[in-house]
């Protein structure tokens, strides 16, 4: 449930795997006090199926996940495809990215 997720969020975790509907759900829900007292933990914002955020329409949710995360955090974005919606993504997210293609 909600309540549960929002107490494991307030414990600092590690790692926290979540759609970004829901990520950006608790964020908004979350007191500003606590968010502002996380951001500094965050190192690491991954997005697993990046050709797939826009056409699922998470486009505003990843917006505001990414408003939440420290300038300082790696970012990275794994994608089956490079497409306009990946390099758009690619754009909102990333700082001197670095694009690896495995074929």
């Amino acid at each position: 449930s909600r309540e549960i997720q929002e107490g494991w969020l307030t414990n600092y975790p590690d790692v926290v795997i979540s759609t970004p509907g829901r990520l950006s759900e608790l964020l908004k829900k979350m007191p500003k006090t606590f968010i502002e007292s996380l951001r500094p933990s965050v190192e690491t914002f991954v997005v697993d199926e990046a050709d797939l955020i826009f056409s699922y329409g998470y486009a505003d949710d990843v917006n505001n996940i990414v408003s939440h995360l420290p300038k300082t955090c790696q970012s990275f974005l794994m994608s089956a495809t490079l497409d306009n919606e990946v390099t758009a993504l690619k754009k909102l997210i990333l700082h001197n990215p670095a694009v690896i293609k495995l074929e």
